[in-house]
């Protein structure tokens, strides 16, 4: 049984044949409905597996973002969970609690830019990125922070404390 790509040739070389007259007028049925048969199969067979992985990749998708909500849960529980560590050692005052299988510390406070007003920082071109329309995603909040810690005083925008670092190892 030759291949799709083989009979496709084959198909043309029959045309040629046929438009230069170098096969009998009776030749040419047998010829095209032998060559048709065998082409109906194969293209029959390969949209089959088109259509197989058409579902695969589907079923990939589906996957793969059933594993993205998962991971959010996961990172939101790990996130919750580590406040709770953060909040229980700042109220019993501990910095630092060491055991055989972790060491858990409170860091301190690293401050963060808040955006006090979106439409005053829109004239700031240094922190302002024009290529994202999403509003508050505008803001290149690292410049921001690396300005206002400079003394910088930036209208629409302010210096933070921000929750303190739990580091768990």
């Amino acid at each position: 049984m030759n291949t799709l790509y083989e009979l496709t040739g084959q198909y043309a070389e029959l045309l040629s044949a046929i438009e230069s007259g170098d096969i009998p007028e009776e030749a040419i049925s047998d010829t095209l409905e032998a060559l048709g048969g065998e082409l109906d199969e194969k293209i029959d067979s390969v949209a089959c597996i088109v259509k197989q992985l058409d579902g695969e990749a589907t079923n990939i998708k589906a996957e793969k973002a059933a594993l993205a909500e998962r991971q959010s849960v996961k990172e939101h529980q790990r996130d919750r969970l580590k406040d709770y560590i953060r909040q229980a050692m700042q109220l019993a005052g501990k910095k630092k609690v060491e055991t055989s299988r972790n060491c858990v510390s409170v860091g301190k406070a690293q401050p963060k830019a808040v955006i006090t007003d979106l439409d005053a920082l829109q004239s700031r071109k240094d922190i302002w990125k024009p290529y994202d329309y999403s509003k508050e995603t505008n803001v290149d909040k690292a410049t921001l922070k690396t300005l206002l810690q400079s003394g910088e005083q930036i209208p629409g925008a302010a210096l933070q404390d921000g929750a303190p670092r739990l580091t768990i190892r």
